[in-house]
């Protein structure tokens, strides 16, 4: 008896139009117009998400009032700003090189709006406030829209599981079409032995380790000793970016670098970098700029040894497909940035002109 009281407990629990099967899967049930709709789902939020969108599936069906029964019947609007966040995190960036850089915004976020806010209490207004909050600290608009990036992936996964009702539309900062910031063999030399002369050999060797590979950060702190072929010649990035790794020669430069910490410095799991992370380069990277005089230079990020390798090879006449194979980029335009460092081919391009003249 006890038994099916507790069913019928957990029967009534159930949003609107939504039963439970036997076999524990879920019915969404909608009626509209007198046309009677059903889905069944594995999940409780699946089927909350499914008879979402049959409500409101076309114009017809997209009405106040198909949307008034979407808000009161099946939206549990009890997520708050950190359960949301775990969901996502679960969901799309555990495991990813993108990971960290999430983790680094969501800090913030949840330092403004805080932790256990409910997600329907982030509006507009109140995402506005923030941005006003980040830009008066003197960060970049890329820096804001990367922040705002993870909101909205945050709210999309809360409005995708039935815990929000709508998002708001967050509007991106338009980035600046700076120059691109790339270090000079003089300034290269500079970092380094100013790194030494404070004793940051691992900064040391990381900085180099960063510009000979155009890895990024995250690349670099994830290496192991298994992605190092000194065999062939090979060093591979297995979580990157965009997911796909990517294996480059190794260059003669970071070759003893790569072999001594092979040797002595990895730990039990390989890792050649085993306190590797952003933060504890960062703090190294910047007490160097202030050394040298360069702290007013916002372009100049540990960011900027990915553009010095690419630059380089660009600046060296290295085709532009070669370079985008190089950095791993998804799309041919992000590498195009750096054609305007390429004069080899423009004077190249100069003289085959000039010789069309003389025939």
């Amino acid at each position: 008896m006890k038994q099916v009281i507790d069913n019928k407990k957990k029967k009534a629990t159930l949003p609107k139009g939504i039963r439970q099967l036997a076999s524990g899967k879920f019915i969404a049930d909608v009626c509209i117009n007198g046309k009677r709709t059903t889905k069944t789902v594995n999940t409780l939020e699946e089927a909350i998400v499914a008879r979402q969108k049959m409500l409101s599936a076309d114009g017809k069906r997209n009405t106040p009032a198909a949307s008034s029964l979407i808000e009161k019947e099946t939206i549990d609007e009890s997520w708050t700003l950190q359960q949301a966040y775990e969901r996502t995190l679960s969901l799309c960036w555990r495991g990813r090189a993108w990971a960290d850089g999430a983790q680094r915004h969501y800090k913030d976020l949840s330092d403004f709006f805080g932790e256990s806010t409910p997600l329907h209490e982030i509006t507009l207004d109140r995402i506005d406030e923030y941005v006003d909050a980040v830009l008066a600290r003197k960060l970049s608009n890329s820096t804001v829209n990367r922040k705002l990036a993870v909101l909205s992936r945050i709210l999309r996964t809360a409005v995708e599981r039935g815990k929000l009702a709508a998002m708001p539309k967050i509007p991106r900062r338009k980035e600046a079409k700076h120059r691109i910031r790339f270090l000079s063999a003089e300034e290269e030399n500079r970092f380094i032995t100013t790194f030494m002369q404070f004793g940051y050999h691992h900064h040391a060797e990381a900085f180099l380790i960063l510009l000979y590979t155009g890895f990024r950060t995250g690349e670099c702190w994830r290496l192991e000793c298994r992605d190092i072929d000194l065999l062939h010649g090979t060093i591979t990035a297995w979580k990157t970016k965009n997911g796909n790794p990517r294996t480059i020669p190794i260059v003669e430069r970071i070759r003893p670098i790569l072999e001594r910490r092979m040797r002595e410095e990895a730990d039990a799991s390989g890792r050649l970098f085993p306190q590797g992370t952003n933060i504890w380069f960062e703090k190294a990277w910047n007490k160097v700029k202030k050394v040298l005089n360069l702290q007013a230079d916002t372009q100049l990020v540990p960011h900027t040894l990915r553009h010095t390798c690419a630059s380089r090879l660009a600046q060296r006449g290295i085709s532009m497909m070669v370079i985008k194979e190089w950095m791993g980029h998804n799309n041919i335009n992000t590498t195009m940035r750096y054609t305007h460092l390429a004069p080899k081919d423009l004077l190249y391009a100069a003289k085959i002109l000039s010789s069309q003249q003389d025939t």
